[in-house]
């Protein structure tokens, strides 16, 4: 039961979340400033808010998920429903216990409408609902550094602070595209529940393309980056694997033709968020 459970909230994700914002959360301030409580219980907030997510996608999701042989985990949809309260209750109550101010309860509660748009209505959409989960990465990605200004944390590592923003474009890019690569995984499932997605509304073949100027934009940010930061071992060790992951996933995306093509480049994706995840906290010491 536990197990099928934290598989059911994609703890694998949860994990790369949970150390995506404490890796950026040491970069903008002080390490042992950073280690506060009132942002520990926000962070949890954060990873109940995501684990919501996907337990209300997993409901809705059922039946193409059954189609595609996906996330069958036993459960009903009951199970999921009530779990799904319980994970939005916690995300409020970790909120409400670091006594953080009402601008963050906005926060999350507008983040809990767009994971149900997403999971009810977005998903269906045509680009809309991969746009969605780009800005929900974005909106996590961007939370240290807008505790970082509210907090008025002093930073004091010689940090080119530019380099961590492009990081988080970069992010938020590669999300989009590990999105749309999703989409070609699910078509048929997806066409089962007559789902109006991408790849179904205009072809994998155009989606392909779509994916391909992603990771072109990716690299050419990187690439901006690479030239215009001062060199450092921290910007060089983020900046060239990157690029390198970059360009194997473009030539790998155009010349994709099997589900398990995809399935590669969508673990390819993953790979690279748990690499710059360790640059991070790398960079953060350095």
């Amino acid at each position: 039961m536990v197990k099928n459970y934290l598989q059911a909230v994609r703890y694998q994700n949860l994990l790369i979340i949970f150390f995506l914002f404490w890796g950026l959360t040491f970069n903008y301030s002080h390490v042992e400033s950073s280690l506060n409580l009132d942002i520990l219980l926000l962070s949890f907030s954060i990873i109940f808010t995501a684990s919501s997510g996907y337990l209300i996608n997993n409901l809705n999701d059922i039946k193409s998920d059954l189609t595609n042989n996906k996330n069958q985990f036993g459960f009903s949809k009951r199970y999921y429903l009530n779990t799904y309260f319980i994970n939005v209750a916690c995300s409020f109550i970790f909120l409400f216990l670091s006594g953080l101010s009402g601008a963050w309860i906005q926060l999350v509660f507008y983040c809990h409408l767009l994971v149900i748009s997403y999971s009810i209505l977005l998903q269906h959409i045509p680009l809309l609902g991969n746009l969605a989960v780009a800005l929900l990465c974005g909106i996590v990605l961007c939370i240290p550094s807008i505790i970082h200004r509210g907090f008025n944390f002093e930073t004091t590592y010689n940090l080119n602070v530019s380099v961590v923003e492009l990081y988080v474009v970069f992010c938020v890019l590669f999300t989009m595209a590990r999105e749309l690569i999703k989409d070609i995984e699910d078509i048929n499932g997806d066409l089962k529940i007559q789902s109006k997605t991408l790849p179904i509304v205009f072809g994998i073949t155009p989606t392909k393309g779509l994916i391909a100027l992603i990771f072109i934009s990716s690299a050419l940010i990187l690439s901006l980056g690479l030239i215009r930061t001062p060199f450092s071992i921290a910007s060089f060790s983020f900046f060239i694997p990157s690029l390198v992951i970059t360009f194997v996933l473009l030539f790998s995306t155009l010349s994709a033709k099997e589900t398990s093509s995809f399935q590669k480049l969508s673990k390819l994706i993953k790979l690279q968020f748990l690499f710059s995840t360790l640059w991070l906290y790398v960079n953060a010491l350095l």
